[in-house]
């Protein structure tokens, strides 16, 4: 293995194959289901050369600890600002409908090294402020910071113990980082377990971002950069490094494709990574990773990392989340381009300038952008919310807790509200400050852009205004379901927190729940956030009962309950189509299908579940709100093969929306405007 600072070749193709990956799994999970383990590839990278370049010199103080954090800074810094920058003013003069709230948090907390946890607690991997967020991928710099403060200091505190104590103490953390990322990932399928492992995860640790749960990777690489190999004393050791070499490399796109997407599995992955540092410097996998697509890639992995994913959201929020053949094509061959430019124009150049500078200057420039990024994004963010939501929403005392919103903190909420029940994100509907306070929908993504047409359609109208409380379609139902290997676990206390903060609101006159749409999608189980099935029968049943009980308590309150029963009709002449026209282009709609039968079937149960419920509490109202009802397209449609095809086109369109919420406060006339 080459020492010093020489340029490692079959490591910089690596790094190729690793984005590679990346953007093709980001383009879409099709293309390389797995492609994230490309992340843990460059940890194993980092590790590497972190224990191959600067930790000995740090310990043999040829390089100041000022001087590596200036030159980390300066390595990681300006690159992401300047990515940054641009995405932050096109999110605020083009994008209205991405929440610009979670865009400031994210770029304060990326400034201070903790964007990790901030984007694991945002909120839902389904959540449109997590999906929608072309900062995202951000988090991946609070993870590198943390890990640059963290391994130094774990290998140069018990320096003095000597060399040995230190590979011990080392390969102890890495064991039970190794052990606690098992634990939090695979831990609730043993039911002891599965009560503190779901805890930990909601409340604490996102096992995914965290660097607890990471550190065993650039442990891996520390590994890889400890083992000294001599050359290959005969053709037996050369051909057994090869085939190390190119099992390694199977290994990571076997890894990358046989996996399925969401796995949780990065062990091989990784494991391929180290090897292939370890034996792919010669031989045909060498020429393989140093192939010049490869080479040039990888030159710009760190460029092309920070570019492309605000390309791919940017680009599918203008074709509405919804991108056809061309569109794949096209976000790859921007990113390309743009990453090229950063990489000459910042990324090469901002790594020179700090050996211009003085010492303290170098450090000090590297630190003053965070300073000034700080103040603006919660300012922004603190703006934005009481601007958007307290005004228009919860006019209560002053309670004596604050209520955690994204990077700010906001008082308000009432005394007897759970903060949690608002965790997800409230957000008033309806311009007119002073127009009473009517209605509250409850739903989930689904509902996204249906809240953001009733929005339209509140301020237009100018007499009434209303809440959207998203990522509660489970708390809608008085409960918080948590399906635990088939079991129903309801948490009441959060929707009883609801229950009470209803109470108190004397001037709504109607909540608007939405009807658990995958109940039309799986007719035989679903597969629940955890990849567990789930009886679809049982789901619809506990469904069913917290329905009933959540109704009756809203009426109670003098409150009528309204069900938004989502696509419950065919409509036309005509109703099976395949595709969904969007300003005349067709786009295809691939998604999950079921049989004639089968949809007759959910129907059919879902129609009963409905009529149940309208017995139990009369006081019900139903309003059929089909996204697609106003769109240029049918629902549902059917493929080639005869199968329909169900896709919730709120996610994919703003267009429609308005006219859905239309239908909506027609149906329900009086009752809403006054």
């Amino acid at each position: 293995m080459a020492s010093g600072k020489q340029f490692l070749t079959h490591i910089n193709g690596l790094r190729g194959l690793a984005i590679l990956a990346i953007v093709l799994y980001h383009l879409s999970p099709s293309l390389c289901p797995c492609g994230y383990f490309g992340v843990d590839v460059f940890l194993v990278i980092s590790g590497y050369f972190l224990f191959r370049n600067d930790i000995p010199r740090l310990r043999d103080k040829n390089l100041r600890l000022r001087d590596y954090a200036a030159r980390k800074l300066w390595r990681i810094v300006p690159p992401w600002m300047v990515v940054a920058v641009p995405v932050v003013l096109i999110c605020l003069f083009y994008m209205p409908y991405v929440r610009n709230v979670t865009i400031a948090g994210t770029v304060g907390a990326t400034a201070f090294g903790f964007a990790n946890d901030y984007i694991a607690f945002s909120g839902s991997y389904f959540n449109p402020n997590v999906q929608q967020n072309p900062l995202m991928h951000l988090w991946y710099i609070g993870l590198t910071e943390q890990l640059y403060v963290l391994l130094p200091l774990l290998a140069l505190l018990p320096a003095r113990s000597g060399k040995a104590a230190v590979r011990a103490v080392l390969a102890l953390v890495g064991v039970l980082s190794l052990l606690f990322c098992a634990y939090l990932n695979y831990g609730m399928l043993v039911p002891a377990w599965a009560d503190t492992v779901n805890a930990i995860n909601n409340d604490l640790i996102r096992p995914y971002y965290s660097v607890f749960t990471r550190l065993w990777e650039p442990l891996l690489g520390a590994a890889a950069a400890g083992i000294s190999l001599a050359p290959a004393a005969g053709s037996a050791a050369r051909i057994g490094r090869k085939l190390a070499g190119a099992a390694a490399l199977l290994g990571f796109v076997a890894a990358c494709y046989l996996c399925e997407t969401g796995s949780a599995l990065s062990l091989p992955a990784a494991l391929a990574a180290a090897l292939l540092i370890l034996f792919a410097a010669e031989g045909p996998v060498a020429r393989l990773l140093n192939l010049r697509p490869l080479q040039q890639l990888g030159s710009i992995s760190f460029s092309l990392y920070l570019v492309h994913w605000p390309v791919i959201v940017i680009w599918q929020y203008f074709c509405f989340w919804n991108p056809g053949a061309w569109d794949m094509p096209g976000m790859a061959l921007l990113s390309l381009p743009l990453a090229v430019l950063l990489y000459r124009g910042v990324e090469t150049r901002c790594s020179k300038w700090p050996s211009r500078l003085g010492r303290r200057a170098r450090l000090s420039l590297a630190l003053i952008p965070h300073l000034l990024i700080l103040p603006w994004s919660l300012c922004m963010t603190q703006a934005t919310f009481m601007e958007q939501v307290l005004p228009s929403g919860i006019p209560e005392k002053v309670s004596g807790y604050t209520h955690r919103y994204f990077a700010g903190t906001v008082a308000g909420l009432g005394e007897d509200v759970d903060k949690d029940v608002f965790r997800e994100g409230l957000h008033g509907l309806g311009g007119n400050k002073q127009a009473p306070l009517r209605f509250l929908i409850l739903g989930d993504s689904h509902a996204w852009h249906l809240a953001d047409g009733l929005d339209t359609a509140c301020t237009d109208n100018g007499r009434l205004r209303g809440l959207y409380l998203n990522f509660s379609c489970v708390p809608a139902w008085n409960c918080r379901i948590t399906l635990n290997q088939g079991k129903n676990i309801w948490e009441r206390s959060q929707g009883e927190a609801l229950m009470n903060w209803l109470s108190r609101r004397r001037d709504l006159r109607a909540v608007l729940i939405s009807v658990h749409w995958w109940l039309r999608l799986q007719p035989e189980a679903i597969t629940d956030w955890d990849g567990r099935a789930i009886a679809a029968d049982d789901y619809r049943a506990a469904v069913e009962a917290g329905m009933i009980e959540t109704c009756r308590r809203i009426a109670a309150l003098g409150i009528t309950p309204v069900i938004l029963r989502d696509n419950p009709k065919f409509l036309g002449d005509d109703p099976y189509e395949t595709a969904l026209v969007y300003h005349g282009l067709n786009r295809e709609i691939p998604d999950m299908a079921v049989t004639p039968e089968q949809h007759e079937a959910n129907t059919a149960a879902e129609r009963a579940m409905i009529e149940r419920i309208i017995a139990a509490v009369p006081q019900v109202r139903v309003v059929d709100a089909a996204p697609a009802m106003f769109i240029g397209g049918r629902y549902p449609f059917r493929d080639e093969q005869g199968r329909f095809l169900y896709r919730d086109t709120n996610h994919v369109s703003v267009h429609g929306s308005k006219r859905i919420a239309e239908r909506i406060m027609q149906e329900l006339g009086e009752l809403l405007v006054p």
